[in-house]
């Protein structure tokens, strides 16, 4: 299983059977009841250079452990039915403040929103929330109230600089349909800054039909799967850039 980006997401993972291990009977059970498992071992690789020593998995309960498997890769989640995790996104911001790190975050929300004219941590209720400076209004106020589509736009830059892989979920969710092209532009610029790669889902064709700008200019670094159930499997089709590309400006059906 290989994983291709930039260099520290690169990896490959072999995984292995031997049959030449033996074969062990637990005590009291007859050798008929037993089951023989052929023993499992796995293995990361970059390039040809190994990231750790063969593992064999333990199971533990109802718990698969690998012990000594190299740091895995910085998740994040956006579920399209729950809500954005203010306080880590809040945690996040204040380091990037802390390193004087936030101005690019700040410059792509005020290019995409000019009527936001600052962003910055503060207490809401005892709480830590990201608020927001909006001309006309006499005082900050917490960003989710601006927009849900600012909120989540926001939420998705800040876990970009931390985490290396997103995976949101009807990306098109509280997006203004004039914002969803320059949304995917932003996005891919913002992923490709930090070396992270975002898997989004959309049942929206106006959405897929704004990412076409995107596909144009980037047909090497953009995919499409395609899911579909089938005799009660999922199946999973990919599409490349440019066969993406020509199906958007043709109408053809991609979801």
């Amino acid at each position: 299983i290989s994983l291709k980006g930039s260099q520290d997401i690169t990896r490959l993972l072999e995984i292995k059977t031997s049959s030449a291990e033996p074969l062990v009977l637990p005590v009291g059970v007859k050798s008929r009841e037993a089951e023989s498992r052929a023993p499992i071992t796995f293995q990361w690789f970059r390039g040809r250079q190994p990231l750790s020593h063969a593992i064999r998995p333990k199971i533990e309960g109802d718990q698969l452990k690998l012990e000594g498997a190299p740091i895995s890769l910085g998740t994040s989640l956006y579920s399209s039915s729950a809500p954005i995790n203010y306080r880590e996104t809040a945690q996040w911001f204040s380091e990037l403040s802390k390193t004087r790190k936030k101005d690019r975050i700040l410059r792509v929300i005020g290019k995409m929103f000019p009527f936001v004219g600052d962003l910055s941590l503060e207490l809401h209720n005892t709480a830590p929330m990201i608020h927001a400076d909006v001309e006309d209004l006499p005082e900050k106020i917490p960003l989710g109230l601006v927009s849900t589509g600012i909120n989540k736009l926001f939420a998705l830059l800040v876990s970009m600089t931390y985490q290396k892989v997103l995976l949101v979920d009807e990306i098109e969710n509280g997006i203004y349909w004039d914002i969803l092209k320059p949304m995917w532009n932003t996005i891919y610029d913002f992923a490709t800054e930090c070396g992270a790669q975002v898997f989004a889902s959309t049942h929206s064709w106006e959405c897929l039909k704004a990412a076409s700008d995107m596909t144009t200019q980037h047909p090497k670094d953009v995919r499409l799967l395609k899911l579909r159930r089938e005799s009660g499997k999922c199946l999973a089709r990919l599409v490349d850039g440019l066969d993406f590309e020509s199906a958007l400006k043709e109408d053809v059906e991609v979801r």
